[in-house]
C-alpha cells in the first residue's frame, strides 16, 4: 500500500512461490497479481523481494549496513535488557530490548525475541537509529517487523514481514506530498530442505508467469491469506485509471516551473552578457539522429553591442551501431575566451557582468573549422583526435552597461597575438562521464594535448599539455548510506615553445563570492597566471557525523555536512617575454578552510584562510555535492 499523506494512493498484491537457500538470494515465481485500477499490471512489482536475516553480522537495509543483534560485535554497540519471558508453542520466548549505544553507526532499536533452548530468533520489531538519514528526505520514519514460527519441531522460519514507513522529500523549490509505504508479506506452507533442481537457482530473482497477468477471482477467493481492510476495499472501488501515481504525486514549486519553461521548445535558448558582445541572444539545437547514424547540432545568435552574428554548425557520423566510433566536423564564427579551467560558464558570468560589472573572461574572435575522429574502445575510455584551423582576431570592449554598478568601468579587453591557428589536438579521458553541473563527484583522469607549428602553416609555434583528475573514496564508517569521503583533485598544465597571450593559463578564483571545488577561494580575480601551473586540492567531507556526535538533531536530520579542505598551487612564467597581464605566484600559494554543505539541500558556504601574504579570511558560496 502506498499512501499520499494519509490517503491510499495505490494497492498492489501478488501470490508467489519462493525458494531460498543459504548463500543465495530469494527467488520468486509470481503466480497471480492484482492492483487498483490506477496502476497498470506491468507496473505491479509487489513481491517479498528479500527477507532480512537477523543472524547476519551485517544487515543491509535501504543502502545502510546495520550491525546485527547476533553479530560478534553486538555487545560493543548495543545494550540488551530482558523485558519479559513468555511461552509460545511449548517454548520459552525471551523478549529483549535492543538499545543502541552510539548514533554514529547504523543500528536497530526495538525488540528481538529469542526462543529458549535453541536460542533461535523468534521475532523482531525494530526501527533504525539516528544514523539512518537520507539526503533530501526531511522526515523519515521506518519500522521493520518479522514473526517466526517453528517448523518440523526444529526450524524457526519467518512467517510474517511488516514494513511501514513515511517520508517527506525536502528540496528547496520543490514540494511533494508525504509518501507512506506499508508492505506486508505472509509466508506459509514452508518446506525445509526439500529436493529441488539446480535450475531453480539459476532463474531471475523475480519471474512473473504469463497467467499472473490475468486476474483469477477464484484463485484469490480460495487463498484469502491477507484479508483487505475496509479502507483497502474502498480504495479498490474508488481509485480509477485517472488517478495515476504521477498525478497524485505531481511535484510543485519554482523548480518545476523552470523545468516546464525549458521543455517548451526543442531548441535551447542562449543568453549571455559581457563587455564585448553586450547582450547576446540566440538559440541552439541538437538532433541526435538526422538519418541513421548521422547527428547534427547548430547554434545562431546576435551580439547587440559588437553587432556580430555568431554561430556553429556541426555533423557527427557514427561508424558502428553502438556509437563507439565517429567522425565529426564543425564550422563556426564565434567568440572565444582566454584559457581558464572551465569552472565557470556564460550563466555565471552574465550575473557578474550585468549586476557588478565584473567580467571573468577575456575575449577574442574566431572563424574556422575542426575535423575530428572519436573512439570509445572500452568502458570508461573516451578519445578524440582532431585538426583545428581558425583565424583569431582581437576583440574590444563595446559596452559599459550594468544594472547597478554605474560608477564602475569594465576593464579593457586585452589584445591577442592575431593570426591563423592550425593545430593538432588530442583529448583523452578515462573514468566516469562528466556531469554538466558540479554536484556529482566523478573519478577520472583527463589529458589534453595541443600542437601548433609553423610547419603546419600556423602563425603560432607551441605544444601545450594539460592533465586533470579527481579521485573520491569513502574514508570510514562505510556502513552509512553516504559515508565520510576524501577527495583528491589535481589540475596542471605546461607548454613548450612560444605561447600567444590567449593561450597562457589563468588559475581560477571566486566570481562574486561563488567558488566551486578546485578553485583558489582566497585568491583575487585573475591574480595568478603563467605558462605552467599546478593545483592540488584535498577535501574531507565528514558528512553529518560531527552533528550526530554532538547530538544536534536539526542538523543531522537535514543531512547538513561539515567539510574541511586544503588547496595548494603554483604558476610559473618560464619563457620570455612575459605578457604584461601574466602574474606568476611567488612560491607556493596555500590556503585552508572549512565549510557547511547541503544548506537547503543544495548550497555550501566556506570560510577560507589564505596562508600567504596578504593573509585574510574569505567567505564564499558554492553548490553542494549530492553524493
Amino acid at each position: 500500500v502506498i499512501r499520499r499523506d494519509t490517503a491510499i494512493a495505490v494497492i498492489t498484491e501478488s501470490y508467489s512461490t519462493c525458494y531460498w537457500q543459504r548463500g543465495d538470494t530469494l527467488r520468486e515465481v509470481i503466480k497471480q497479481k492484482r492492483q487498483t485500477e490506477n496502476m497498470k499490471g506491468a507496473q505491479n512489482v509487489a513481491s517479498v523481494g528479500g527477507i532480512l536475516n537477523f543472524y547476519d553480522d551485517d544487515i543491509r537495509l535501504a543502502g545502510f549496513s546495520f550491525i546485527g543483534p547476533t553479530s560478534p560485535k553486538a555487545f560493543d554497540y548495543y545494550d540488551f535488557k530482558l523485558l519479559r519471558t513468555r511461552v509460545r508453542t511449548g517454548s520459552d520466548i525471551y523478549d529483549i530490548k535492543m538499545i543502541p549505544t552510539t548514533r554514529l553507526v547504523p543500528l536497530f532499536e526495538g525488540t528481538i525475541s529469542i526462543a529458549g533452548g535453541s536460542y533461535a530468533v523468534a521475532g523482531v520489531n525494530v526501527t533504525p537509529n539516528e544514523a539512518f538519514v537520507i539526503p533530501f528526505v526531511s522526515e523519515i520514519n521506518l519500522s521493520y517487523a518479522q514473526q517466526f514460527s517453528l517448523f518440523e519441531d526444529q526450524y524457526w522460519m519467518p512467517v510474517d514481514i511488516r514494513i511501514k514507513g513515511f517520508l517527506k522529500v525536502g528540496i528547496t523549490g520543490l514540494t511533494l506530498p508525504g509518501i507512506g509505504i506499508e508492505s506486508v508479506s505472509s509466508i506459509y506452507d514452508c518446506k525445509v530442505n526439500p529436493e529441488l533442481p539446480d535450475s531453480i537457482f539459476k532463474r531471475s530473482r523475480r519471474l512473473v508467469l504469463k497467467e499472473a497477468e490475468v486476474y483469477d477471482s477464484t484463485y484469490w477467493a480460495q487463498r484469502e491469506v491477507l484479508p483487505l481492510t475496509q479502507e483497502e476495499k474502498s480504495a479498490y472501488r474508488q481509485l480509477d485509471s485517472s488517478q495515476t501515481l504521477e498525478k497524485q504525486f505531481e511535484p510543485s514549486g519554482p523548480l518545476v516551473t523552470l523545468g516546464d519553461l525549458a521543455s517548451v521548445s526543442p531548441a535551447s535558448p542562449q543568453i549571455r552578457f559581457n563587455r564585448v558582445e553586450g547582450l547576446f541572444l540566440g538559440a541552439s539545437a541538437n538532433i541526435d539522429s538526422v538519418a541513421g547514424r548521422l547527428g547534427a547540432y547548430g547554434s545562431l545568435g546576435y551580439g547587440f553591442s559588437d553587432r556580430r552574428y555568431k554561430g556553429r554548425i556541426g555533423l557527427k557520423m557514427f561508424v558502428d551501431a553502438d556509437r563507439n566510433y565517429s567522425f565529426g566536423m564543425e564550422t563556426y564564427r564565434d567568440i572565444n575566451h582566454f584559457l581558464t579551467g572551465d569552472i565557470y560558464d556564460n550563466t555565471n558570468n552574465l550575473f557578474a557582468a550585468l549586476l557588478y560589472k565584473i567580467d571573468y573572461f577575456d575575449y577574442y574572435y574566431v572563424d574556422g573549422f575542426t575535423l575530428s575522429v572519436g573512439a570509445k574502445p572500452a568502458h570508461g575510455y573516451d578519445l578524440e583526435l582532431g585538426w583545428r584551423n581558425e583565424d583569431q582576431r582581437s576583440a574590444s570592449r563595446n559596452t559599459n552597461f550594468s544594472l547597478f554598478a554605474q560608477h564602475r568601468t569594465y576593464a579593457s579587453n586585452p589584445s591577442i597575438a592575431q593570426g591563423v591557428l592550425r593545430e593538432l589536438f588530442l583529448n583523452a579521458r578515462y573514468g566516469e562521464e562528466p556531469f554538466p553541473i558540479p554536484i556529482i563527484p566523478r573519478n577520472y583522469v583527463q589529458l589534453n594535448v595541443y600542437h601548433s607549428a609553423k610547419g603546419l602553416g600556423s602563425s603560432f609555434d607551441y605544444t601545450q599539455l594539460m592533465l586533470k583528475g579527481e579521485y573520491h573514496f569513502a574514508a570510514y564508517l562505510r556502513s552509512l548510506f553516504l559515508p565520510p569521503s576524501l577527495a583528491l583533485m589535481l589540475s596542471s598544465g605546461t607548454s613548450v615553445g612560444s605561447l600567444p597571450p590567449q593561450r597562457y593559463f589563468h588559475i581560477d578564483s571566486p566570481l562574486i563570492g561563488y567558488a566551486p571545488s578546485n578553485v583558489l577561494r582566497g585568491a583575487k580575480l585573475k591574480e595568478f597566471s603563467g605558462d605552467t601551473y599546478v593545483i592540488v586540492s584535498v577535501e574531507h567531507n565528514f558528512r553529518n557525523v560531527p552533528f550526530l556526535w554532538l547530538n544536534i538533531p536539526f542538523l543531522y536530520r537535514n543531512s547538513i555536512e561539515f567539510v574541511t579542505f586544503v588547496n595548494c598551487a603554483q604558476a610559473w612564467a618560464i619563457r620570455s617575454p612575459v605578457p604584461p597581464d601574466i602574474h606568476p605566484t611567488k612560491g607556493i600559494y596555500a590556503e585552508a578552510g572549512c565549510g557547511i554543505s547541503r544548506i537547503f539541500g543544495l548550497l555550501r558556504v566556506d570560510v577560507t584562510y589564505r596562508l600567504i601574504a596578504p593573509e585574510r579570511l574569505t567567505v564564499t558560496a558554492g553548490l553542494a555535492m549530492l553524493l
